[in-house]
């Protein structure tokens, strides 16, 4: 049978007023009514000792009581009886609670003040409460957290009614036994979340890095920054900005919009601005707008491009028409425009000016 540890035992037996267990019996279970400051006690008037625990604290065939008296004056008083006793007369005697005058003891309340409780493994009724810690489950003080109920690293701490785990963090519940899941609210922003303890890592999306996903791999660049106001221009990321287009009268250079000058009508004729001056080639050019003849030199035929302006061939007589073309191989195939503004006359010109300063040798 399960014993409590050892209590104290008292040198001598309590007599009240000089009177015998029988008759302090008898004056205990009297109709007396004792005064209000017995409200003050853990015994009360519907709580009584059981037999389990008169046996469960069972110290050599003895135990003590604090047994309530019934009087005014003095509604407590220690006794030493013994078990059988317990179990027959106090058992049943309204406000009796087991005590010790061990101040080692759990039940230690040397004065009838109920100041004891009971420890883990003791029967429990309405007379002493359990010890801090423990509950009263199944007519038995009881320590909740003795199975280890807190899951995952959880702490347990006793209450009124059972127990409370204190859960690590990354986990809830009644007994920490639910993780909780931080991928929960989409923190990754371009790409997957996979949950773990207290944290979740992210799969970014291709293009996307950083913890959340939320930062380019690439910051591509902007028309403005590139100071481009029209035109296809690279955003630096493989893809492409368009920076929008020129109004009438404007052409887009190197993305900023220029205004438009005059077209020399020859450029789009085959073979303008095509040849190439090299070394055994000649190209003759008087570097005056009035008189522009360019022509390449192949063994001995001429082929070429020319631009000729109108001047007067005397004071007061008009020249010939201001003109542009292309001469063929021996004058075959050629090709002329006659150019009705000076405007497009020295167009004609600054488009040759590319094939003039080439560096082509004179023509004899």
């Amino acid at each position: 049978m399960t014993r409590f540890a050892s209590l104290r035992s008292l040198g001598t037996v309590v007599a009240v007023l000089g009177l015998s267990s029988l008759g302090l019996l008898g004056g205990a279970c009297s109709s007396s009514t004792p005064d209000e400051s017995d409200a003050e006690h853990l015994g009360s008037a519907d709580s009584a000792l059981t037999d389990a625990q008169c046996d469960y604290f069972d110290v050599n065939g003895k135990i003590q009581i604090c047994h309530h008296t019934g009087s005014a004056k003095h509604p407590y008083t220690i006794i030493r009886t013994s078990v059988q006793a317990c179990a027959d007369a106090f058992a049943a005697h309204a406000g009796d609670y087991v005590t010790s005058t061990d101040p080692t003891s759990p039940l230690y309340d040397p004065t009838c003040q109920g100041g004891g409780c009971l420890p883990a493994g003791a029967p429990s009724d309405a007379t002493l409460p359990c010890c801090d810690g423990l509950v009263s489950q199944n007519g038995t003080c009881t320590d909740p957290c003795d199975a280890d109920p807190c899951q995952n690293g959880g702490s347990c701490a006793a209450n009124s009614t059972g127990y409370t785990c204190a859960c690590p963090a990354g986990f809830t519940g009644t007994n920490c036994q639910i993780n909780i899941d931080e991928c929960e609210n989409n923190p990754c922003l371009h790409g997957s979340c996979t949950d773990g303890v207290n944290s979740y890592t992210c799969a970014c999306d291709p293009g996307w890095t950083g913890k959340d996903c939320d930062t380019p791999t690439c910051v591509p660049t902007t028309c403005a920054a590139q100071g481009a106001t029209c035109g296809t221009l690279s955003d630096g990321c493989g893809g492409t900005l368009d920076c929008g287009s020129c109004g009438a009268g404007s052409t887009c250079e190197d993305g900023t919009c220029q205004p438009s000058g005059p077209v020399c009508p020859c450029d789009a004729l085959p073979g303008w601005l095509d040849f190439n001056v090299s070394g055994t080639q000649c190209i003759n050019y008087s570097g005056q707008i009035s008189s522009v003849y360019l022509y390449l030199k192949d063994t001995g035929s001429s082929r070429g491009i020319f631009v000729q302006s109108a001047i007067e061939e005397s004071p007061g007589t008009p020249g010939g028409p201001a003109m542009c073309g292309v001469v063929g191989p021996n004058n075959v195939g050629n090709a002329f425009i006659n150019l009705d503004t000076q405007d497009q006359l020295e167009a004609c010109v600054q488009s040759l000016s590319v094939v003039s300063t080439a560096g082509g040798v004179p023509c004899p």
